[in-house]
């Protein structure tokens, strides 16, 4: 999503015809509004989250390094 400059090249943010709402998270998202949620589960989905972004952030800088 990145252009050469460095900034966010906003014609790719949207792609196809899918509604700006799929209702995925809707449960979710009342879930954790709502204070009815499990801490520790949610802990491990942001450790996941985590541990991604730092392998795809490994993989840019040995892209940027060659």
């Amino acid at each position: 999503m990145e252009c050469k400059r460095g900034f966010f090249d906003m014609r790719k943010r949207m792609r196809g015809n899918a509604p700006l709402s799929t209702g995925k998270y809707d449960e979710t998202y009342e879930a954790l509004s709502s204070g009815n949620f499990n801490a520790h589960e949610e802990m491990q989905k942001l450790e996941m989250l985590n541990l991604n972004l730092a392998k795809q952030r490994e993989i840019n800088e040995e892209k940027n390094a060659k």
